[in-house]
C-alpha cells in the first residue's frame, strides 16, 4: 500500500494552539415561501417565460367615509399632503389601509 507524503494545505499550523479553528455555524432551516394570490399565470396566447406571473391589481372601489378630527389635525394634515404633492383622501387611505393590515 503507498502512503502519499501529506499535502501543505493539509497540515496542522505550528501555531495552532493560539488560534484554532472556529466552529460550524448551526444550520438555520430556510424560511418558508408564502403563496402570493396576485401573482397568477397568464392565460391565452403570446405568453412569453417572462409574461409566466403578472401582478394583475384590482380594481378599488371607493367609498365615503366620515370621521370628526381635531380642526388642528386636520388642517396639519392637509398642509402636509398638499407639500408632498399628495391628496388627503390618499393619505388617509394609505393609513387605514396599514391599520387594517396590522402593519
Amino acid at each position: 500500500m503507498i502512503n502519499p507524503p501529506p499535502r501543505p494545505a493539509l497540515r496542522k499550523a505550528p501555531d495552532a494552539d493560539v488560534h484554532p479553528v472556529a466552529p460550524m455555524p448551526s444550520a438555520v432551516p430556510a424560511p418558508r415561501a408564502t403563496p402570493r394570490p396576485e401573482l397568477r399565470p397568464v392565460t391565452g396566447f403570446g405568453g412569453r417565460t417572462s409574461d409566466t406571473l403578472v401582478h394583475r391589481s384590482k380594481k378599488v372601489k371607493l367609498t365615503t367615509l366620515e370621521v370628526k378630527v381635531p380642526k388642528r389635525v386636520a388642517k396639519a394634515a392637509k398642509q402636509k399632503a398638499k407639500a408632498r404633492g399628495q391628496r388627503l383622501d390618499d393619505v388617509v387611505g394609505a393609513a387605514l389601509l396599514n391599520y387594517v393590515d396590522g402593519l
